[in-house]
């Protein structure tokens, strides 16, 4: 039994025993099995990796290359048997000695650190990333390149079309403002920051209204604002705004709205232009047309009212042939000559003004019209008043009339004498100028060339700004009942105008006035004709024919022309006059046309009357020199007949041409 037993326990003990290598025999192989597994597995995973494109590495915790995939061996230009065992300053950088910058060497990680080369034409970005253990301390590093090429693209593209922006805002001629929710000013272009007289960071911030825009425009800015963030879309509006030195600008603008994104906040983008020149040339455009219209109305005023003054004073002058001074009516008529004469001045200003009145032109040397009238100042103006002369020696000949020219330099300084009642500084001067392009544009009419520039200014009390746009318009003036006529300066607008120049105002309140006069420099002379001077009042024999639509015109001159000699024939319009010197064909020696007439009127008249007869003889006859009288003298008319006719004149011109004719 004993032995029995102890059999049996040995057949257990050995059964248990080769189970237990049966055991490790399975743990064995399933730990070869795992082995295999595992080392398909880092097969397959150094595959996979060979297999990216993108270069990576692992490194250990001293930072040395342990492992490197296919693209990190081609993109460093090592191969893996060389990288391994490089720090990965040397692997990557090929650097001898680590850089006190890396993330990575002070143990964070690194997204994207920059360009670090280019391979092939395309550009690559660095990252890395630490590998740690459970407890945070770091097991390893990887390191991948990325290719950024097409980012990197995009990114130019971006920063230059971002530099194309800020250029086209910094060079622009318009005036360019963002303006956040608040209205406070986030940005300014440079050119509007140089026209107000601003820096940056001095406006930056700021509410817009009170930097820049005057109390009484900022109703209409702020409901343009509040158009645009309301409705959504672009809004424009017209208003000033004021620079750092109290000077506007009138500007024009168009704001849009900017929707800010990712939560960037909303601005208002404003786009001006600057109108201020525009508005003022339009102001200046719009006054001159005015002063035009007027001049028109003035002219045909003027004209019928020469009618009525050359029967007035015509019948006058007749009457005064039969008086003596013992007469008890002499002194009677001889008032209302004196009366006629003083209306005759007045149209003859009005006629000034619209720039319809006879010019005797010729060269003129302005230096001696300004000193001759100055020895008159001298005599005349109060001595509280001190004159100064500033006249540039060899200053251009102007084809001017002298008389005109002293006219408004007479007018001219007796206003600076009124500006001055206690006293002051009455200052002419000359200057020969060439104006460019640029200076006349800014002014109306004005051409450019040379040109003598006269200067009258004084140290006066000025003309508001709401004046100046005034002065030149018929019977305004600023003094009182019986002072002015309110003619004195549209003569001188119209005088200029009729020499082909113009006339210039600068004014301050309280800080004086300047008149520049600005004539034309070196222009043809004009030939002029003067009656002779006789006591004797010539007459004739021959047939004139006094064409005139005034009734009481022709009644006038037909009287004159008689009581001289003369066998006169009379039409009231130029159809009637056509008529007659058929009928009378070689009969009449001499017609004597008014130019402004109903119907065909006197240009058109003398026209068919030289169509008629080649040789005929024709006088003009008008109260000024219509839009025709200038070519008419230049071959179709022998002369001119100034109305209201005065006698002598009138006789001595119309001989004249009888006799250089015979």
């Amino acid at each position: 039994m004993e032995a029995s037993r102890d059999g049996m326990n040995d057949l257990l003990q050995h059964a248990e025993l080769r189970e237990r290598l049966f055991a490790l025999e399975k743990s064995f192989t399933d730990h070869r099995r795992l082995e295999a597994v595992l080392s398909r597995a880092s097969g397959r995973k150094e595959a996979i990796l060979d297999g990216l494109k993108v270069p990576v590495s692992y490194h250990d915790s001293a930072f040395r290359v342990v492992w490197a995939n296919l693209s990190a061996s081609r993109f460093l230009g090592k191969g893996r048997d060389r990288l391994i065992g490089l720090h990965c300053y040397e692997a990557w950088e090929g650097r001898s000695t680590p850089c006190d910058h890396c993330p990575l060497q002070r143990g964070e990680d690194m997204d994207r650190i920059g360009r670090i080369r280019a391979v092939g034409g395309r550009c690559w970005s660095r990252s890395g990333f630490h590998v740690r253990n459970p407890s945070g301390g770091t097991l390893g590093v990887v390191e991948i390149a990325e290719d950024v090429t097409e980012l990197e693209s995009a990114g130019e593209a971006l920063r230059r079309e971002r530099e194309t922006l800020d250029m086209l805002i910094r060079e622009s001629p318009a005036f360019i403002a963002a303006v956040d929710a608040g209205g406070r000013v986030r940005t300014v272009n440079r050119v509007m920051l140089d026209a107000l007289g601003y820096e940056e960071d001095e406006v930056s911030g700021r509410d817009y209204l009170s930097c820049f825009v005057p109390e009484s425009d900022r109703e209409a800015v702020t409901a343009m604002f509040e158009e645009i963030r309301s409705r959504n879309r672009p809004a424009r509006s017209e208003s000033r705004i004021v620079a750092a030195d109290g000077r506007e600008f009138q500007i024009q603008w168009q704001g849009v709205p900017v929707r800010g994104r990712n939560g960037s906040e909303d601005l208002l983008f404003l786009t001006g232009v600057n109108v201020t020149e525009t508005r003022r040339l339009e102001s200046q455009l719009m006054r001159a047309q005015k002063l035009e219209a007027v001049g028109t109305l003035a002219g045909g005023i003027a004209h019928d009212f020469n009618n009525l003054l050359q029967a007035i004073s015509g019948f006058t002058d007749l009457l005064l042939l039969r008086k003596t001074e013992g007469d008890s009516d002499y002194h009677e008529l001889r008032e209302i000559q004196r009366a006629a004469l003083s209306a005759s001045e007045l149209t003859e200003r009005l006629l000034t003004f619209s720039r319809k009145v006879k010019r005797d032109m010729g060269p003129v040397d302005v230096n001696r019209q300004v000193l001759g009238i100055h020895k008159i100042l001298k005599r005349t103006i109060p001595r509280m008043i001190s004159l100064e002369l500033d006249l540039e020696e060899g200053v251009d000949a102007v084809n001017a009339d002298p008389t005109q020219v002293e006219q408004i330099l007479m007018n001219l300084a007796l206003n600076a004498r009124d500006a001055m009642p206690e006293g002051g500084v009455l200052r002419m001067e000359t200057r020969n100028v060439q104006l460019d392009r640029a200076f006349c544009d800014r002014r109306v009419g004005a051409d450019p060339g040379r040109y003598v520039r006269v200067r009258v200014s004084d140290s006066g009390q000025g003309i508001d700004p709401e004046v100046q746009a005034q002065i030149f318009e018929p019977f305004f003036t600023t003094k009182g009942p019986g002072k002015g006529s309110g003619l004195g300066l549209a003569m001188v607008y119209g005088i200029m105008k009729n020499h082909r120049g113009f006339v210039t105002c600068r004014s301050e309140a309280g800080r004086g006035t300047a008149f520049d006069l600005f004539f034309p420099a070196g222009r043809e002379a004009a030939s002029s004709k003067e009656a002779p001077v006789s006591e004797k009042l010539p007459g004739g024999d021959e047939r004139i024919l006094l064409v005139d639509d005034d009734r009481n015109v022709r009644e006038l001159g037909e009287e004159i022309l008689k009581k001289f000699g003369y066998d006169v024939l009379t039409a009231e319009d130029g159809e009637q006059a056509l008529a007659l010197y058929e009928k009378e064909a070689g009969r009449i020696d001499l017609v004597i046309l008014d130019l402004i007439m109903p119907g065909m009127g006197g240009v058109k008249c003398i026209k068919n009357l030289k169509e008629i007869d080649p040789h005929a003889r024709v006088l003009v006859a008008s109260g000024y020199n219509g839009s025709g009288e200038e070519s008419l003298l230049n071959g179709l008319a022998c002369g001119f007949i100034r109305k209201p006719y005065d006698i002598a004149s009138m006789l001595h011109t119309i001989r004249g041409v009888l006799d250089e004719m015979a």
